[in-house]
């Protein structure tokens, strides 16, 4: 493998919304959900812009028997995991996140953005596959 050709996304946002289970046509069961980061900037006349993007994350069985109890509405957390690509059958590219691992963070405001308090808890070396 190539150094460049690393695919790896980390994402700290919002649970926005949730799917029910689903079987693929192999039988493997899965669920998506959205998370939401809301982002300012300044516009060219130098007013405040406020955006939102979603961003897809597909689980599947033993994510969700991992995670589950972490994905709930309204929830922030960390998710490391990969993007992946298909095609959907009118021949549209669409892309999701798969995930390597989730870590449930505090409420945002009782957070600074660097707040490595949770590198003193050994069970983060599990999370991330350390």
């Amino acid at each position: 493998m190539n150094s460049l050709d690393f695919n790896g996304v980390s994402l700290i946002g919002n649970v926005a919304s949730i799917s029910d289970i689903k079987t693929l046509p192999s039988g493997k069961k899965y669920k998506y959900f959205d998370i939401c980061q809301n982002s300012k900037y300044k516009d060219k006349n130098g007013e405040e812009v406020e955006n939102t993007s979603f961003f897809t994350v597909r689980m599947f069985e033993d994510q969700i028997l991992k995670y589950d109890s972490m994905i709930r509405k309204g929830n922030w957390i960390h998710l490391i995991g990969r993007l992946r690509n298909y095609l959907t059958k009118d021949n549209v590219k669409k892309t999701y996140i798969t995930i390597d691992s989730i870590r449930e963070m505090k409420p945002k405001e009782k957070i600074e953005i660097f707040d490595y308090d949770w590198l003193n808890d050994d069970s983060w070396e599990d999370d991330y596959g350390i």
